[in-house]
């Protein structure tokens, strides 16, 4: 069973097991250990310890030091997200709501931000006026709280806003106003 790196050196656990028979159904079972993971070989912190390094590094450090393929940490990165997504309280629409989109990975990725306390709300896998709008109509009380979109001069996302918020103001916020002020007088 592999556990916790100490340094440079792995650290392996040997764990003797016996095997019990059920006389009622006749499978064949071993006992369960609180701190070992269930079918990775690998105690639980360090489980704990890939799931926060994922964060901070490379999945092929990771795995050369744990001993692991890329793959398992993947699949250990990916059940951590979903496992994340699952405890993540619903997300309470904001009086101000910032609507941006940044390219990551080749794709174009819609940015809901509260221009309030600048606090970033959901990054979604696509800038599509329909996710937008699914988007928006998730955030709870959506339609009493969102007074106020800023958004940059897409028009796109206006008439996404229009359609699901009529009655909020839309505001070019100023970042994309001296943005393509700034564009319009180096080409000029």
């Amino acid at each position: 069973v592999h556990d916790v790196p100490v340094g440079a050196d792995s650290v392996d656990l040997y764990v003797k097991t016996p095997r019990y028979i059920c006389r009622d159904c006749g499978g064949i079972f071993t006992h369960s250990f609180e701190s070992l993971s269930n079918g990775k070989q690998c105690t639980l912190r360090l489980i704990e310890k890939i799931k926060r390094d994922c964060f901070s590094r490379p999945f092929s450090d990771i795995a050369a030091e744990t001993g692991y393929t890329i793959p398992t940490i993947s699949s250990i990165f990916d059940e951590y997200i979903v496992e994340l997504d699952a405890s993540r309280p619903p997300i309470v629409a904001p009086e101000v709501l910032g609507i941006d989109e940044k390219h990551i990975v080749h794709q174009m990725r819609a940015v809901f931000i509260d221009d309030k306390t600048g606090s970033l709300l959901e990054m979604l896998p696509s800038n599509k006026a329909d996710d937008i709008i699914s988007m928006i109509e998730s955030m709870v009380d959506y339609d009493k709280n969102i007074r106020i979109v800023t958004m940059d001069m897409a028009n796109g996302y206006k008439s996404a806003v229009q359609m699901c918020l009529p009655y909020a103001k839309i505001v070019v916020d100023k970042f994309h106003v001296f943005q393509d002020l700034t564009r319009r007088i180096t080409k000029a």
